[in-house]
């Protein structure tokens, strides 16, 4: 059974966004409003630890990609091989977005030192976006490792067949979730660049 996988641009939403939040943080450091060096340091950081997920997500995007072929042609074996292998990196992938959450709670914490109320408002909004993505996106990785030991369990039993709706079910909830994450991504980076924008020059 062949499965079509909604493409991972979720993770490519976070990096992109996070990694423009790093280029507005180097030029913020010598605007005349005052952004606290630890929401900048918190930007960077997270910038780091999205471009580790998105590695993640693009040999995730690859390793599905392949093992859904596998599972077509019969090759079980090669399946669970791949299979196994991908709970492992989903397992990291998982550790890495909490680490970001915990970037973005920094970033929270130091919201209040900023010395203009709209672009405290603004740098809110957007990071209590940006946290409600990530927790989405650890939803999101929960389901994955779910269809990935569906899919073990599929590869090692004596009816494989039967495990092929609980594949579809799950895959439909993960699409599902990668246009909520998706949205969720577009609204944060729009945020960011208001807060930019509002940045005296």
């Amino acid at each position: 059974m062949r499965l079509m996988f909604r493409k991972w641009f979720v993770f490519g939403g976070i990096s992109a966004a996070l990694i423009a939040a790093v280029v507005a943080s180097v030029y913020l450091v010598n605007r005349p409003a005052k952004i606290p060096q630890d929401f900048l340091d918190a930007r960077s950081r997270g910038a780091q630890i999205a471009q580790e997920i998105n590695s993640f997500a693009d040999s995730a995007s690859a390793s599905l990609d392949e093992i859904s072929k596998k599972d077509s042609e019969g090759d079980y074996t090669q399946a669970l091989d791949l299979t196994l292998i991908e709970i492992k990196r989903a397992r990291e992938a998982k550790d890495k977005s909490i680490e970001l959450l915990g970037e973005l709670q920094k970033m929270t914490a130091a919201i209040t030192d900023i010395d203009s109320e709209e672009l405290q408002q603004t740098a809110m909004q957007a990071v209590s976006t940006e946290v409600s993505l990530v927790g989405k996106l650890i939803e999101y990785n929960d389901d994955l490792n779910q269809l990935l030991d569906n899919m073990r369990l599929k590869f090692v039993s004596y009816s494989p067949t039967d495990y092929n709706k609980d594949t579809e079910t799950i895959t439909r909830r993960i699409n599902e979730k990668a246009l909520q994450i998706n949205e969720m991504s577009r609204k944060y980076h729009a945020l960011m660049r208001e807060f930019d924008d509002k940045s005296p020059k």
